[in-house]
């Protein structure tokens, strides 16, 4: 006796990939060209999973070209298209965000923070660039503070797979009022900073991440033993090389 359910099974048809991409161009052939820079990491993230079948697939090596290909198709409507504050600046994190991916150059890198600029850029972080708070001790109160114009400094703890790492916490303090104000240069320093340390420069001190809310606004770095360039002045001060 057959079951209702193995006399439905001749009308499945398993989904090939080829059939699933021609389903999701569909899809992408109706956006405007803002939508098409918006979502290519969602478009990309498609692709490399649709071809992924096994270990020859070299797409990640494309990168470069990729990205090419997103600054040509925003140079076409920039600046003279009609877009809204909103959609520029959807844009413009967009950028940043492919700015920051694997197997993007350092030139490759400006460019790209370049063209966001030009369009006002954004206030926003992408995830890439963002901490687990939960993965985050912060020493507030038990350690020694260095206190600048807009922030104070203090030393804390990371998880980093699975090990603690000792790590310095850059706050900047605010009101409600200043937060508006504040969140667009919180915003572009942990871009610069991740760009600087993104080339592998031995001096500048590695980015760790940013944690974003409307009650915290933090920047997590790697803990120089030494302390900061005030200590390091203090220490030559107190025995001068002849």
């Amino acid at each position: 006796m057959i079951s209702g359910t193995d006399c439905k099974r001749d009308d499945i048809r398993p989904v090939t990939r080829v059939a699933e991409a021609h389903a999701l161009f569909n899809k992408w052939q109706r956006w405007d060209d803002p939508t098409w820079v918006i979502k290519e990491l969602s478009v990309w993230s498609e692709i490399h999973r649709i071809g992924s079948s096994g270990q020859d697939w070299k797409g990640k090596e494309w990168s470069e070209k990729w990205a090419e290909e997103i600054l040509a198709l925003v140079a076409k409507w920039t600046p003279s298209s009609d877009l809204t504050l909103e959609r520029k600046q959807q844009v413009a994190l967009s950028l940043r965000r492919l700015s920051q991916r694997d197997k993007i150059s350092a030139p490759m890198s400006k460019r790209l923070t370049s063209a966001a600029l030009r369009l006002g850029d954004s206030s926003d972080l992408p995830p890439e660039l963002l901490i687990n708070p939960d993965r985050l001790k912060d020493a507030k109160g038990t350690e020694e503070e260095r206190a600048g114009g807009s922030s104070v400094v203090r030393f804390g703890h990371y998880k980093v797979y699975e090990k603690w790492e000792r790590v310095a916490i850059k706050e900047f303090h605010f009101d409600k009022k200043q937060y508006t104000e504040i969140k667009p240069r919180f915003s572009l320093e942990a871009f610069t900073w991740r760009e600087l340390s993104k080339q592998d420069n031995h001096f500048i001190v590695k980015f760790s991440g940013a944690e974003i809310s409307d009650t915290n606004l933090r920047l997590i770095s790697r803990q120089m033993e030494h302390g900061n360039i005030v200590n390091i002045f203090d220490i030559e001060h107190a025995h001068p090389v002849d």
